[in-house]
């Protein structure tokens, strides 16, 4: 057997199971970048609902606004 060297540098004996490529992905890189998409996404929803979450309760506390509003006006009458 006799030894070459691949395109990241590293040495392997030729005629061995061991394949590498620099393009390659590893199994553990493909799971690590799932979780940081995952995790992305999550971001992105739980910001994305949190707006909402604040508009409808601006929506919900103007409606009480103007019925109190309205109650006061019957009330100075």
């Amino acid at each position: 057997m006799t030894w070459s060297t691949l395109n990241n540098g590293r040495r392997t004996k030729e005629g061995s199971s061991e394949v590498e490529s620099a393009g390659s992905f590893i199994i553990g890189d493909m799971i690590a970048q799932l979780l940081f998409f995952v995790l992305l996404i999550g971001v992105i929803i739980g910001t994305v609902s949190i707006i909402l979450s604040v508009k409808r309760k601006k929506s919900q506390l103007d409606r009480v606004e103007a019925k109190v509003d309205r109650i006061l006006e019957r009330e100075k009458r």
